[in-house]
C-alpha cells in the first residue's frame, strides 16, 4: 500500500493505491471488497466519512509470471505437464528461457488452460471424460465449482485438455468415451 500526502487549500489530502493480486488457483472466484475512510478529527476541520465497495472477478485460465519462475515451476503449481502449458501459449517460443527473449518473464500472463463452454445435459464427470482430464483438476482450476453444485449451461470451465489422449472411436472403449 503506498500513500502520500498534499495540502489542498489548506487541508490534507491523503491518497492510498490498493493492490489485489490473487494467489493461483482462484480463477473464477468473485467477491466485493470495501474501503472506509473516517475523519479522525470528527468533522473539527474535517468532514466525516465515505465508504467505497468495488466488485471483483478474477479471470480464469491465466496466471501472471512471478519473478523468477519458468514454465516448468506454473506447470508444478497447477499439476500439469509443461509441454501442454506451451501448447497453450503460442507466444512463447523458449519455455527454457526464464526472462531471454520468447521465454516468459515476470509480469507475463500465461493461459493455464482453455475456457470451454458448458453444453446442455453436460456434467463435470462428462467434462472430464471427454478433455482426459480429473475432476480434482477441474475443480482445482475453477474456484466457482463445487463437485456438489450442478454446472449451468453457457458457464464458462477451465480446463487443461490431454494432449496425449486417444479420442478414435476405434478406443473409446478403453478410455470410457462414447460417440453418437
Amino acid at each position: 500500500m503506498l500513500s502520500d500526502q498534499q495540502q489542498v487549500d489548506g487541508s490534507s489530502t491523503v491518497n492510498r493505491t490498493f493492490t489485489f493480486s490473487p494467489p493461483e488457483k482462484l480463477g473464477g472466484l468473485q467477491g466485493e471488497v470495501c474501503f472506509a475512510a473516517v475523519d479522525t478529527l470528527q468533522g473539527v476541520g474535517g468532514g466525516g466519512t465515505a465508504e467505497l465497495c468495488l466488485k471483483y472477478r478474477v479471470p480464469k485460465c491465466l496466471y501472471r509470471v512471478k519473478e523468477g519462475q519458468t514454465l516448468l515451476d506454473i506447470a508444478s503449481l497447477y499439476g500439469v505437464n509443461w509441454l501442454q502449458l506451451w501448447a497453450l501459449n503460442k507466444n512463447i517460443s523458449r519455455p527454457e528461457g526464464h526472462g531471454l527473449p520468447g521465454g516468459v518473464k515476470a509480469g507475463d500472463v500465461v493461459h493455464i488452460g482453455q475456457l470451454v463452454l458448458v453444453k446442455q445435459r453436460d456434467s463435470l464427470q462428462r467434462m472430464a471424460a471427454r478433455f482426459g482430464t480429473t475432476l480434482r483438476q477441474i475443480i482445482a482450476l475453477n474456484h466457482d465449482i463445487t463437485p456438489t453444485r450442478p454446472l449451468t449451461e453457457g458457464q464458462l470451465v477451465c480446463l487443461v485438455p490431454s494432449t496425449c489422449m486417444d479420442k478414435s472411436p476405434a478406443h473409446a472403449g478403453s478410455v470410457g468415451l462414447t460417440y453418437a
